[in-house]
């Protein structure tokens, strides 16, 4: 960040602490481990107003929506909540997006951020069926996973090289990390944890399911890519959950289905051998064992 971006920001958070509108809850990722669905659970509680529009990237420069400036950003929020977040995905794509936790610092010193984990093997094999359901990706995976390193699929399955770098703006106390497996499987035990983390009161969390139909997704068409714009999800909040719902359900029938790749012997033996120094590391950091997972 150049000094003049600093000052810039320094001047922002002078405007923010006048409004009280910035979020203090940012989930971070990682993409494809149920992010849409902690998003849409942590919004039942009644003192969390998360966004109405997800992926609001605002701290990615160049590719998000840094340059629109903060008082764009507050505009996303519900002053009166207690709790007020967001989920970015692309918040933990280093080094493909570079710059994020020191924008996120300078603007958001005590947010409290939750990082979502998921099988790194598994991850990366969704994070690539995701970019050729939406025809950015035409490769078959095997060649897309050739070379691992700074490989847009595999890095954001880095989950400690990424928590380094927030690590060098955020003490880990300030950072909650949460796994998918644990949300599929005791969903009430882990939002439990999520709403402690945030110092609230214990709820009963309600529909307990799947929030997100993209796995079910096939190839792109049409209604997919008009309604992943930015603007058409800043026009959805204006629809109730079931209207949206049912264009989700309508967009997955209306996609060509795709087979779930599978992962020929060396490639997965390659990118587990990539991998595991980094899970290792993240072991450490943690305490936990994250035994679901195949490495």
């Amino acid at each position: 960040m150049t000094s003049g971006d600093l000052d810039a920001t320094l001047a922002a958070k002078r405007h923010a602490s006048e409004t009280g509108r910035l979020p203090n809850l940012v989930v971070i990722g990682a993409m494809k481990c149920g992010t849409t669905s902690l998003h849409y659970y942590l919004d039942q509680h009644p003192d969390i107003a998360m966004s109405k529009v997800k992926e609001i990237n605002f701290f990615l420069e160049g590719h998000g929506h840094w340059d629109k400036g903060v008082p764009w950003y507050e505009s996303h929020f519900d002053g009166s909540a207690k709790v007020r977040g967001e989920s970015s995905t692309s918040y933990t794509k280093y080094p493909q997006r570079s710059g994020v936790p020191e924008r996120m610092r300078s603007l958001l010193p005590d947010a409290k951020l939750i990082y979502i984990l998921r099988d790194p093997i598994e991850r990366t094999v969704s994070h690539y069926l995701h970019a050729y359901h939406r025809s950015r990706e035409t490769r078959p995976i095997a060649e897309a996973l050739r070379s691992l390193l700074d490989n847009p699929y595999v890095d954001p399955s880095r989950y400690h090289m990424q928590l380094e770098r927030y690590l060098e703006h955020y003490p880990l106390s300030q950072i909650l990390i949460l796994t998918t497996e644990e949300l599929r499987e005791a969903p009430q035990v882990t939002l439990g944890r999520a709403v402690e983390f945030l110092d609230l009161a214990p709820v009963r969390f309600e529909a307990l399911t799947k929030a997100n139909v993209s796995e079910r997704r096939g190839r792109n068409n049409p209604l997919s890519r008009l309604s992943e714009t930015y603007r058409a999800k800043r026009i959805a909040r204006s629809f109730p959950q079931p209207v949206i719902e049912v264009v989700k359900f309508v967009n997955a029938r209306l996609s060509r289905k795709v087979q779930r790749p599978s992962l020929d012997p060396d490639t997965r033996r390659a990118l587990v051998d990539f991998l595991r120094d980094d899970v290792t590391r993240l072991r450490a950091l943690t305490g936990n064992s994250y035994e679901k997972w195949s490495l």
